[in-house]
């Protein structure tokens, strides 16, 4: 059975301008089988309104617990976390609530070695979670060697497509060496619920109904595949 799923979502948790409910209706009119929502946090700033911290993330989980029945649909709820000029999504409610309590109290220290420590936090049991680069900016890329060898040793894939871009032709033409090893998915990155209808994921298998699911099937799917939907072309990488 053909399945569509789009791993980048936000809501008024963060900064999206549709709440969570609003956007579990809208995963349910496009056609979706199950929903995800990665809403921000950033480390540094987590007291933003704009990011979660560990009372809104949970928060979050409980409502969601609650529109799945409501709307008989799966959700599961990740992160976005920003590590300087890049940006992860994260897959395992216990590791993300951890990072929550590990790092919510380090807001005064320094941006760069608050950003090493997590990542060589997160790679001490990367294979527990899922994680996904988002729209890769690969910013100084040369001048940043050890902070992208962490960066791409802990990711299990990455957006080639975002919000309908290719990020690989409109801002960087080449893929570096690592990334092409990883599968890369297309996702809608939504900030109003109406943008999920137009990039996402296509795969043929089981549907998504379990943190555990998306774990197991991000480490796993291969880019062949797996069919990028955007704005109403299909590409296979």
């Amino acid at each position: 059975m053909l399945h569509k799923l789009n791993l980048h979502c936000h809501t008024t948790f963060s900064d999206g301008n549709n709440t969570l409910e609003e956007n579990i209706i809208a995963y349910k009119e496009f056609g979706f089988s199950s929903a995800i929502i990665t809403d921000h946090f950033y480390p540094h700033y987590y007291d933003s309104p704009f990011s979660l911290n560990l009372e809104k993330y949970k928060l979050q989980l409980k409502e969601a617990k609650h529109l799945s029945n409501k709307y008989s649909i799966p959700i599961i709820v990740g992160i976005e976390l920003g590590l300087r000029k890049e940006e992860i999504l994260i897959f395992n409610e216990e590791v993300i609530i951890n990072l929550f309590k590990t790092f919510c109290d380090k807001k005064k220290k320094d941006k760069i070695s608050l950003t090493i420590k997590i990542l060589e936090y997160l790679l001490s049991f990367k294979e527990f979670f899922a994680s996904i680069l988002c729209h890769p900016t690969l910013f100084d890329i040369e001048n940043n060697q050890k902070f992208f060898y962490r960066l791409f040793s802990l990711i299990d894939g990455y957006e080639h497509f975002n919000r309908g871009h290719n990020c690989f032709s409109d801002i960087r033409p080449d893929l570096p060496a690592k990334l092409t090893t990883l599968t890369g998915f297309c996702n809608s990155d939504a900030h109003f619920a109406n943008d999920l209808e137009f990039s996402f994921n296509l795969y043929n298998g089981n549907s998504i109904k379990s943190s555990e699911d998306l774990i197991s099937w991000i480490k796993t799917i291969k880019n062949k595949d797996l069919v990028l939907k955007c704005k109403e072309k299909e590409f296979m990488l």
